[in-house]
């Protein structure tokens, strides 16, 4: 069915206003995706963008500029809502309806982006050495294993070739146990926490935003990644390029009946600054970094 004026209908004149849906669903996009939440935002003009990096020498006074290309890919949300349904839902939630929609679809959007971003994190990161701990030393303590790796996290990002051109925030990303861990020291860290709608968000550490990585396998190992937190363009470690976002319509051949789609096309991508200066196309970022916690000695985790 054509499109006409933003706007989608089918033959009962039943409208849904995309600018209205799709503005709804980036105000909650951009509070709950992990992705959007850590990285640098650079729009894309077309399905092949170009992402920047910056970074100034401080020595020398001169500005050091990078860029890469960036392709959007697209992820397709087909949902199972009849005209009927979406007609019940306006009536039941009249003005908020658009928010509603917007929440159902975002919940699986966000899943998608954010697995793409998790992905592509833990494969370019750079492996740090394993953080272990004796459980004589630390079992009366878990408080202390929480702080030693908040310690570890803040060391790491120190040592990132881009903490020097960094913003003031940096992130990490745990599995639940390292996230059980680290409640203690969140519970002493005042009023440190952030707004955050990311369901995943765990509390601010020390300039450091923690959040929970769920798809973490449940088989005994336990990880942290970590990198800088963009500034809104060009200081992070990553960047996310938002191109188009589009809920269409069309008929299912199988029975004609009309079904709906949210297509979102985006990029994810390093900041181009690592592969200028740092990694030397060797396929590993000097902006991210990992490491494995070991808890196997402590009484808890027996």
């Amino acid at each position: 069915m054509e499109n006409q004026d933003l706007q989608t209908l089918n033959e009962e004149n039943f409208m849904v206003d995309q600018p209205k849906l799709i503005g709804a669903i980036d105000r909650i996009l951009i509070k709950r995706s992990l992705a959007k939440r850590v990285s640098d935002v650079q729009p894309m003009t077309g399905p092949v963008g170009i992402i920047t990096g910056a970074q100034w020498d401080k020595d020398t006074g001169t500005l050091t500029l990078a860029k890469a290309d960036i392709n959007a890919e697209t992820k397709k949300i087909r949902t199972e809502f009849t005209v009927e349904a979406l007609q019940d839902l306006e009536s039941i939630y009249k003005e908020n309806f658009y928010d509603v929609l917007a929440h159902y679809l975002v919940d699986e959007l966000v899943y998608q982006l954010d697995d793409s971003f998790l992905t592509m994190v833990k494969d370019r990161a750079s492996t740090k050495a394993t953080l272990s701990f004796a459980g004589a030393d630390f079992d009366n303590s878990l408080w202390a294993v929480g702080q030693s790796i908040s310690i570890t996290v803040n060391k790491g990002l120190a040592d990132l070739p881009i903490s020097d051109n960094r913003s003031p925030l940096g992130w990490a990303i745990v599995s639940s146990n390292v996230a059980s861990l680290l409640a203690g020291t969140l519970n002493d860290s005042n009023s440190e926490g952030l707004d955050d709608d990311s369901p995943s968000y765990l509390g601010r550490i020390a300039g450091v935003e923690y959040y929970i990585d769920y798809t973490h396998p449940n088989d005994g190992t336990d990880s942290v990644i970590f990198g800088i937190k963009g500034n809104g363009y060009s200081k992070g470690s990553t960047i996310y390029s938002p191109y188009t976002m589009q809920w269409i319509d069309a008929i299912n051949p199988d029975n004609g009946e009309q079904i709906f789609f949210l297509l979102n096309r985006s990029g994810i991508a390093i900041n181009p600054l690592d592969e200028k200066m740092y990694n030397a196309g060797n396929g590993v970022s000097g902006f991210l970094g990992k490491f494995d916690v070991d808890l196997n000695d402590l009484a808890i985790f027996k």
